[in-house]
């Protein structure tokens, strides 16, 4: 089975690396689809609670993996642990997301308001890789200076962006009750 994998060849490298990558995104898709299958009746319920609570996980598991080069020999386990919260935080996105969206729609227009928040994402998401290149032009010789960079600014605009969903959810009415 090793033999099979790599192991004792000059190849053996690289696989080891393939098999931990895929490792590490299967054990995410698992657990996102256990916590989707255990979680599904409660989104309609708890709608904005697990939303944003999700959201934080999310940042965090964005600041976790921007950990990662701090904690080589642990990278695997920093990542598959970083990629599981990803995983998670993306399946409530993808559950709560119509429930949402119906929640602004008027007068039948549920898919021009998906396609229009799809162009606003991807319009912060531009702006996002633009100041984080314009914040690493000037520290572009000392990587010291760049990795700290990253840890210093992430908070802020992490923070930024949940006071936003926070704010966008307020906003959400539901046709449902929600439990306490």
């Amino acid at each position: 089975m090793f033999r099979a994998m790599g192991v004792g060849f000059s190849r053996s490298l690289p696989s080891a690396a393939a098999l931990n990558w895929v490792l590490k995104d299967g054990l995410g898709r698992l657990s996102r689809f256990v916590y989707t299958a255990s979680l599904a009746s409660t989104f309609d319920t708890k709608l904005k609670r697990i939303r944003f609570s999700t959201s934080i996980v999310f940042s965090l598991s964005i600041g976790l993996e921007l950990l990662t080069p701090f904690f080589p020999h642990y990278f695997l386990l920093v990542a598959t642990v970083a990629n599981i919260a990803k995983q998670l935080s993306l399946a409530c996105y993808l559950a709560t997301n119509s429930a949402v969206h119906r929640s602004f729609a008027g007068a039948d227009n549920l898919c021009e308001l998906s396609a229009k928040s799809q162009i606003q994402t991807v319009c912060f998401d531009n702006l996002g890789l633009m100041l984080a290149a314009l914040l690493n032009m000037p520290c572009k010789n000392n990587q010291s200076l760049q990795a700290g960079l990253a840890l210093v600014v992430y908070p802020i605009f992490s923070a930024i962006d949940l006071f936003g969903i926070y704010q966008g959810l307020k906003h959400v009415h539901l046709q449902t009750l929600t439990k306490a």
